[in-house]
């Protein structure tokens, strides 16, 4: 297979859910230049004579785009977006100021938990399973389903703090 061949592969499969990550993490505009700087840095190592292919290539390319996210936050010194967020939550409003108003608020709340839960809630949320999660954090399938169950209930806790109402049947 040439490098070609892999990294097309490795676009294809996971690109969706690397983009929709940084979405999460920083909204579409962001996301785009993000999910780019991630595979040209992919390809760059994919070019190297003396690549290995990874055994997880999902939780390879999410580690590279974490490390990517981590840059920009340190030159950066960016909060969350968490536009998609209010969305995914069911939290209804009445008007622009309640929107934005309530927007404040997830935003507030999703700074109350552990940046590991953050984390963790970010790449399911990006879709990946228990098991991915577990390769790209070094850690079993069973121990990131018990840590999402805890993050869940901290975020949900920490949303109530910040008085946002959570239809919990989604």
């Amino acid at each position: 297979m040439t490098s070609r061949e892999l990294f097309n592969g490795i676009y294809d499969g996971c690109f969706p859910k690397i983009y929709a990550y940084f979405s999460a993490c920083f909204g579409r505009d962001v996301a785009e230049d993000l999910s780019q700087q991630t595979f040209l840095k992919i390809w760059r190592q994919i070019s190297f004579s003396d690549f290995q292919k990874p055994e997880h290539i999902l939780a390879w390319a999410f580690r590279i785009a974490i490390n990517i996210k981590n840059d920009f936050f340190r030159s950066k010194y960016r909060r969350p977006q968490t536009e998609e967020l209010a969305d995914s939550l069911g939290a209804e409003a009445g008007t622009e100021n309640s929107v934005s108003d309530q927007k404040l608020s997830i935003e507030k709340a999703f700074s109350l938990i552990k940046p590991e839960e953050k984390e963790l809630l970010l790449l399911k949320g990006s879709g990946l399973n228990s098991e991915e999660i577990g390769a790209v954090r070094g850690i079993s399938g069973s121990a990131v389903r018990s840590r999402l169950s805890t993050a869940r209930k901290h975020l949900t806790k920490a949303l109530a703090d910040c008085g946002v109402n959570v239809d919990e049947s989604k």
